[in-house]
């Protein structure tokens, strides 16, 4: 079958509709592993193409503004998955 490009849109689109796990640690300055680790407990959004994992871009990008905090009070702890670990760390030292 042949790819009708007008009906796809920009060739440079098709070309990075999807991400590689690699790109999304790089993207969001983290290790492929974290990466891994948060799709495995279905935080981040993917597309599963058989045994390939890809991340879809809008995707990523809507996940990164449900995730914006007004004063970064919303601290995910990815080792333990506690989304206040940190912070009720930073609280029980400000009290001592």
């Amino acid at each position: 079958m042949k790819v009708d490009w007008a009906d796809i849109g920009e060739r440079e689109s098709l070309e990075t509709l999807l991400l590689t796990a690699r790109e999304v640690a790089q993207a969001l300055r983290v290790s492929v592993r974290t990466v891994q680790i948060m799709t495995g407990r279905g935080e981040l959004p993917c597309v599963h193409l058989g045994r390939l994992v890809r991340y879809d871009i809008a995707d990523i990008k809507r996940w990164i503004g449900d995730h914006k905090t007004a004063r970064g009070t919303q601290i995910l702890d990815h080792a333990t998955g506690d989304p206040g670990l940190l912070a009720s760390i930073r609280r029980s030292q400000t009290r001592a």
